[in-house]
């Protein structure tokens, strides 16, 4: 699997994290997982039902048109990421993280 970094400024970024934000789960921009000596991705982090209603609304979604729509790449590169998705335990919540898939952590504003 080829790794894939996302601006998180674009559409399918602020998509997933809109949808882990309803799903009570926090955006993690540089997790290192078991295995990945210091290589960073993107993980999501809250409890367990929070990360299955995370994934129940991922798979809905990927049932409207507009997703249906998408190149067959970019379909395949996001079912690539969840099928290769790992979870740790942190204490009382878990990180959902996804080894192939980095989502650039927001700019800081100036203001």
């Amino acid at each position: 699997m080829n790794n894939i970094t996302i601006d998180s400024d674009s559409d399918i970024a602020q998509d997933i994290i809109s949808c882990a934000e309803d799903n009570r789960l926090e955006p993690y921009y540089n997790y290192s997982g078991r295995a990945m000596y210091g290589k960073k991705c993107f993980g999501l982090v809250g409890s367990i039902g929070s990360i299955a209603g995370f994934i129940i609304d991922m798979v809905e979604s990927c049932t409207m048109e507009e997703v249906v729509s998408l190149p067959f790449t970019t379909k395949q590169t996001v079912i690539e990421c969840f099928r290769y998705m790992h979870t740790d335990s942190m204490g009382m919540d878990s990180i959902m993280y996804f080894p192939s898939l980095n989502i650039e952590a927001p700019k800081e504003s100036d203001e």
